[in-house]
């Protein structure tokens, strides 16, 4: 089974919209803030980068540990490689 396109549904808090969008997903990393909470960042195709969080002055450059869990493929790639199937 290969993973072929990822939706994020994301609410207006965390898109900055004025409610619930969704978009395609482009890739999904997981880091821990200062106190160890863990934190997704999700970026989608426009380029925006949303994150699961509430705290205004976060700083996604200050995340620790941060680990990329998903990434689309290329349009232009031919077969998905091992690495990119579920």
């Amino acid at each position: 089974m290969v993973v072929q396109d990822v939706q994020v549904v994301t609410p207006g808090w965390m898109n900055k919209g004025s409610g619930w969008k969704m978009e395609q997903l482009t890739s999904l990393s997981m880091g821990l803030n200062q106190v160890a909470v863990p934190i997704c960042v999700l970026q989608v195709e426009s380029g925006d980068v949303y994150i699961n969080t509430h705290q205004r002055d976060l700083d996604v450059d200050a995340l620790v540990g941060v680990k990329e869990l998903y990434r689309r493929r290329s349009q232009t790639s031919g077969l998905t490689s091992s690495s990119e199937g579920v």
